[in-house]
């Protein structure tokens, strides 16, 4: 007969050890059960409670009797009724601590805690938030209603926009942690109609507060200018009151509204519908004008800006902040015969849609400053005359120009005889068929830069057959 033999020593240690594992694992997960039936049964018997409060409202109005705010509270599990004369009757368990209130229009509000859990609600909600707490003293009720925080502030747009592009925004609560999602936004804008409007930004948090926030959003008519005449220097400036040969110095407002105290002013816009202005002073009283154009936050160029500031013989300022030149594709003559002016910024320029720029410089003779680096020359194909007789230049950087398009460069620096020093980096001539003197009358010993030996060899072509002499670098 074979004798039953009984666990080893490594055996039982073996058994012991799995057994501990096993207990590692399972009571943490029989732990949350049992924390989350808990859970459950509490908040079954704060929504039974609620119901019960209810329920003893609606009985005390069939009953006639004047309702008023009733609070019971709960101390050690007991009920007690603190104020008021609405009944309060239920089946289920009490909780440990807090407080109930109805109010007189029968809306509810509590602040639970029982056994690590806190439930809360407010009057104008019918959820019941429950969440886990240290102690009773952390179980107070969410009065504080979420935070929305909006990216930028008050939004523009013109009549020509068929779409608002949202900057973005924010929900947080102390409670509930970021609640953006639940963001609700309503849009009451028509789009194609000048007025202020608003975006609304609604969010409420889960024990029922609530924000509510607007972003107003303006749409005005786009500020366009009209096409400017040829004429001369005795013509009238935009078909106003005023010579151009009676005007020292321009600016751009951002609005259209004129000032008092200006000796007149008239529509400039390209649809004659008041949306860009134009005004004049003269407030040293030396019989030339100070003239300022303003629109609708920014003033845009025509498409045709042809002529756009010709004849100006007697500018000697423009300010061109709040000049826009986005949809501007003609540049022609359009600073022809500024004769006054010693100094031109154009840096902010946007010239990307740009195609003609024939004589745009034509006659600033005494023009000794020409900011026009960041210019975007891609689309262009017409540079004819375009510096044509500015004199007094000694140092043009044109480095960044792409003539990769440009077919006509006719007589482009003719006249320019101070220039010594011209950086022409960029530029390529395999489409220029229109040369002929390029250079002629330019100073003696310029110095050229350039991008390679192509356009070395062709630029030192161009000097020589305008008798030109001068040097083309690679840089």
């Amino acid at each position: 007969m074979q004798k039953n033999k009984g666990f080893t020593l490594t055996e039982l240690l073996a058994v012991i050890v799995i057994l501990a594992i096993v207990a590692l694992i399972a009571t943490p997960l029989i732990m949350n059960i049992i924390s989350e039936a808990k859970k459950g049964a509490f908040l079954d018997s704060s929504y039974a409670i609620v119901t019960a409060a209810e329920q003893g409202y609606a009985k005390s109005l069939i009953k006639e009797i004047d309702a008023e705010e009733t609070e019971y509270t709960f101390v050690d599990g007991v009920k007690a009724l603190k104020n008021g004369n609405i009944s309060l009757d239920y089946k289920g368990s009490n909780p440990n601590y807090g407080n109930l209130i109805i109010n007189d229009e029968g809306n509810v509000t509590i602040n639970f805690y029982s056994n690590g859990f806190c439930a809360t609600k407010g009057y104008d909600t019918d959820t019941i938030t429950i969440r886990a707490v240290d102690a009773k003293e952390d179980c107070v009720p969410d009065v504080v209603a979420p935070v929305i925080t909006l990216e930028d502030s008050d939004i523009m747009i013109t009549t020509a926009d068929t779409s608002y592009i949202e900057p973005g925004y924010s929900a947080i609560d102390d409670t509930d942690g970021d609640i953006t999602s639940s963001v609700v936004i309503t849009n009451d804008i028509n789009y194609g109609e000048a007025g202020e409007y608003y975006i609304t930004y609604t969010i409420s948090d889960s024990a029922g507060n609530s924000t509510i926030i607007t972003r107003k959003v303006i749409v005005f008519v786009e500020s366009i200018l009209k096409v400017a005449t040829s004429g001369n220097d005795t013509t009238k400036y935009l078909d106003g009151p005023i010579a151009k040969s009676t005007i020292e110095s321009i600016a751009f407002a951002t609005t259209n509204e004129v000032p008092s105290g200006v000796i007149g002013s008239w529509d400039v816009s390209e649809d004659t519908d008041g949306s860009v202005m134009a005004w004049y002073k003269d407030t040293d009283n030396d019989g030339l004008y100070e003239l300022t154009i303003g629109g609708n936050g920014v003033v845009y160029g025509n498409v045709n800006s042809s002529y756009l500031f010709s004849y100006l013989t007697n500018l000697s300022s423009i300010n061109l902040n709040n000049f826009d030149t986005t949809k501007v594709t003609n540049m022609y003559l359009m600073f022809y015969q500024c004769s006054s002016l010693l100094s031109l910024n154009l840096s902010a320029f946007n010239t990307s849609n740009v195609t003609n720029m024939a004589q745009m410089f034509n006659s600033c003779t005494k023009l000794i400053t020409l900011s026009i680096n960041n210019f975007d020359t891609s689309k262009a194909t017409n540079m004819f005359k375009m510096f044509y007789g500015c004199s007094s230049l000694t140092n043009l950087n044109i480095s960044t120009f792409d003539t990769s398009k440009v077919t006509n460069m006719s007589y482009m620096f003719y006249n320019t005889n101070s220039l010594a020093t011209l950086y022409f980096n960029n530029a390529t001539f395999t489409l220029t068929t229109a040369y002929s003197n390029m250079f002629y009358g330019t100073k003696a010993g310029i110095k050229i830069y350039t991008k390679d030996s192509t356009t070395r060899t062709w630029l030192q072509s161009r000097l020589s057959e305008s008798s030109i002499t001068g040097t083309v670098t690679i840089a």
